[in-house]
């Protein structure tokens, strides 16, 4: 678990998005909330507010305990209703 998300973390800071995403997806599988977790804040950083939105609540429904969950999911609400 570690590695995978020292790997996923380590690819998303190098800008590599698409590898960081696969990564986490591998993580999902033996750790959902922290996988749903790492996918949710890489899907924010690239924009993807939907992806974004729906691996965040995926986390928190996997028992994710990050203070940021919320914090994100907030700003996506905000971000969004700001393009309509």
């Amino acid at each position: 678990v570690y590695t995978l998300w020292t790997l996923a973390k380590a690819q998303a800071l190098s800008g590599n998005y698409p590898e960081a995403i696969a990564s986490a997806k591998e993580l999902t599988a033996i750790d959902p909330a922290n996988g749903h977790y790492l996918q949710g804040i890489f899907y924010f950083d690239m924009g993807k507010l939907g992806l974004a939105r729906a691996e965040l609540e995926g986390a928190k429904k996997a028992g994710a305990n990050y203070e940021m969950i919320d914090a994100l999911l907030e700003e996506i609400e905000r971000k969004q209703e700001v393009s309509k």
